[in-house]
């Protein structure tokens, strides 16, 4: 199982390092990549719901093998593409294959959390986060040693779609819930819109910081050495805290250890804000990404044990997954807006504010009895 986590993981990490060659390759501007890179976003958002959807008149370990081949197939394309057109529409690919991976390989992290009534789900994103630093750095090794990113690409869908078959065998069949099945599209309940809105903060916070961390050091406190280290400790100190997350879980309770991942994720950002120095800056971003790193697996456990009382976990965990992708989506744009109308400094005071959100929220996010202790701990 844990398999397909690091098969998105290393389909990410990989082409991301390729990106600056395949703009060159078509000779597009930043402005023209930025807009296809869209086009990922936009496949998300519709294999998400999809694969909920599919969850609930399918097998599940059906649906998380297709969502594991489209992924690693869809990795090879975009270094095919002749033309803007053409890369947006193997980015779409790419999207909807990764919204749909995410989806199913929650699907079946929640059903191996009720089977083994133990919480692990914490653990599988840790190998995702695992995965995508693989890929980016052995991405980068390989585009060091001049080897296209065709033949790069190729050879990694290659190995993904070998990972994905080994572990195909082994997965736990979910047979379809027919009482449940529900329309591609429908009403989240308020479960899930209280979940997503958990989701939403998360990946808000994980966008600004991705996008934004490297511009203020390197800008905004003339650290250019340290450019790199803002993001590289906040993604570093979430692999951590998700491989730590399942033990903490068990002992703490998931309520309890989602707000404290709310506080302890506010203190580092607000340290950011507050104290102007590079290296508080990195060790902020880190203590971030410490804190945040717990709460989404808890929220996608509790979605999948939620669900299973009156909606499928399929559907449930797809709701609270494309809202909180709306996050990640609109965090990056919003800091820029806000920066641009004050600083990049006290645009941060966003991500504060959706840090802070998280604390009040996870009582009723999190009503569900999760694996390995009750939730009302």
């Amino acid at each position: 199982m844990s398999a397909f986590f690091l098969v998105l993981g290393l389909g990410f990490g990989s082409w991301v390092v390729r990106i600056p060659d395949v703009q060159h390759e078509l000779g597009i501007s930043k402005g023209s990549l930025g807009a296809a890179l869209l086009a990922v976003t936009v496949g998300s958002l519709v294999g998400m719901p999809l694969a909920g959807w599919l969850g609930t008149r399918m097998d599940g370990a059906w649906v998380l093998r297709v969502s594991g081949a489209v992924l690693a197939v869809s990795i090879a394309l975009p270094p095919y593409a002749t033309s803007w057109w053409t890369l947006v529409l193997a980015l779409i690919v790419v999207g909807v294959g990764n919204g749909a991976l995410g989806v199913a390989m929650n699907v079946q992290g929640s059903l191996v959390e009720r089977t083994l009534d133990r919480p692990v789900m914490s653990s599988f994103h840790g190998v995702f986060s695992i995965g995508g630093l693989v890929g980016s750095l052995g991405g980068g090794a390989v585009a060091s040693a001049g080897i296209g990113p065709r033949a790069h690409l190729l050879t990694t869908a290659a190995l993904l779609l070998c990972l994905t078959f080994a572990a195909g065998s082994r997965l736990l069949s979910s047979p379809p819930d027919r009482e449940k099945a529900a329309p591609v599209l429908v009403r989240p309940t308020k479960a899930a819109l209280i979940g997503g809105t958990v989701a939403f903060c998360v990946l808000f916070g994980e966008g600004a910081v991705s996008d934004w961390s490297a511009v203020y050091l390197k800008n905004d406190l003339s650290a250019a050495a340290l450019a790199g280290m803002g993001y590289a400790a906040f993604a570093g100190a979430m692999a951590a805290g998700r491989l730590a997350g399942d033990r903490l879980a068990a002992a703490l309770g998931p309520r309890r250890l989602v707000i404290y991942g709310g506080c302890i994720g506010t203190v580092g950002i607000t340290s950011v804000v507050l104290i102007v120095h590079p290296l508080v800056t990195v060790a902020g971003f880190g203590l971030m990404g410490l804190g945040l790193s717990v709460v989404y697996p808890q929220v996608v456990s509790a979605a999948g044990a939620t669900g299973g009382n009156d909606t499928a976990p399929d559907a449930a965990i797809a709701a609270v997954s494309t809202i909180g992708y709306f996050g990640f989506l609109v965090g990056p744009p919003a800091i820029g807006v806000l920066a641009q109308m004050t600083s990049l400094r006290w645009a941060f005071l966003l991500v504060a504010l959706c840090s802070v959100l998280i604390i009040p929220l996870a009582g009723r996010a999190l009503t569900a009895t999760v694996p390995g202790r009750d939730a009302s701990e």
